[in-house]
Order: C-alpha cells, then structure tokens, then sequence
C-alpha cells in the first residue's frame, strides 16, 4: 500500500491464450532484492494471451493481476 519495494515474495505466472487446446505457459520468477524480480517467459505461439501475475507476500497475502497482451509473429 505504501509502495515500498517487497522483497522475498513468491512470484509466479501462468500464460494462456485466449482459445482452447494450448498449454499454459508457466514460470517462477526470481527475486534480487530491491523489490525486482526477472522471470524467463516463452510465448509459445502468436496470438491473444492473457498473463496471470500472482504474488504470495512474505506475509501471507495473496495478490493477483491479470495482463493482456497480442503476441506477433517475428
């Protein structure tokens, strides 16, 4: 709330396209300190995707934010 960095959450995201019959897309991110965190995704496919952001805060709560995005071709 205060918009103080967190660090030593657990951050994870979860990929899907917006059709059925793809699998998700699933990584972990890793945190160093200062509240940033990298984490390696792979668009599987071009596309529309929606990326679920989840962070588990070192004190238990749980927040989710969900981003969309229109992958294209390279």
């Amino acid at each position: 709330q205060s918009g103080a960095a967190i660090d030593d959450a657990v951050i994870t995201l979860r990929g899907d396209m917006n059709h059925a019959g793809m699998v998700p897309v699933e990584s972990t991110a890793t945190g160093f300190g200062d509240g940033i965190y990298l984490a390696d995704f792979e668009w599987t496919m071009a596309g529309e995707w929606f990326v679920v952001v989840t962070a588990t805060l070192p004190d238990g709560r749980v927040k989710s934010e969900t981003f969309t995005y229109s992958v294209a071709v390279k």
